[in-house]
């Protein structure tokens, strides 16, 4: 039988490493014609119901 101090491992330490560190990101920035060819590709992908054709549509590149 497990007894409760068995899972004391399991608890999250006070001062973690990551805890106070901020993470600054960039905002994503897609080129307007990128995300215009990714769009119609999508919708190209969607519309498709053949499984192999979908394949090749979402395999271009």
């Amino acid at each position: 039988m497990l007894e409760a101090t068995s899972f004391a491992f399991a608890k999250r330490a006070l001062n973690s490493y990551l805890q106070g560190m901020p993470i600054a990101r960039k905002p994503l920035e897609i080129p307007p014609e990128v995300a215009r060819k990714f769009a119609a590709t999508m919708q190209l992908f969607h519309a498709e119901t053949s499984p192999l054709k979908r394949d090749a549509i979402a395999a271009d590149k």
